[in-house]
């Protein structure tokens, strides 16, 4: 970044991340900003699409206690049923194929930098590039 312009608010923005999130006495712990080994969903679009459903079954903005509460029970029975199917053999839902693809070269990537394939940079390039950070 030597030939990058100076921007105030880059600097800014930069300078709060070192503080919070990268420097020894950060205010957060690095492993909570680290999700190299996560598992689980890397996105919080699962929990988007739990509020867009929440407000489709909303008949307006400020709905009253009781029709709030039944009608989130009713999204709370709906999710138990699935989960009772998934335990009990039924297949989860299909992810799109351009995120299992996404989620396999993730994978592949990962395998290569833990086995000295790729070194932490080329690991960091490659990841840019299959997510169009390039």
């Amino acid at each position: 970044m030597d030939g990058a312009p100076i921007v105030q608010r880059s600097i800014e923005f930069n300078d709060y991340m070192v503080t919070k999130w990268v420097d020894d006495d950060a205010r957060f712990p690095v492993p909570l900003g680290n999700h190299h080994q996560t598992i689980s969903p890397r996105t919080n679009n699962n929990l988007e699409g739990f509020h867009h459903r929440l407000n489709l079954s909303l008949p307006h903005r400020h709905p009253n206690l009781f029709r709030f509460i039944d009608i989130t029970k009713r999204m709370e029975k709906t999710e138990k049923i699935k989960l009772v199917q998934i335990d009990f053999g039924a297949a989860p839902p299909q992810r799109k194929r351009a995120y299992k693809e996404l989620e396999t070269r993730l994978a592949r990537l990962k395998d290569h930098l833990a086995t000295g394939m790729k070194t932490p940079l080329e690991y960091l390039d490659a990841v840019g590039k299959i997510i169009k950070m390039d």
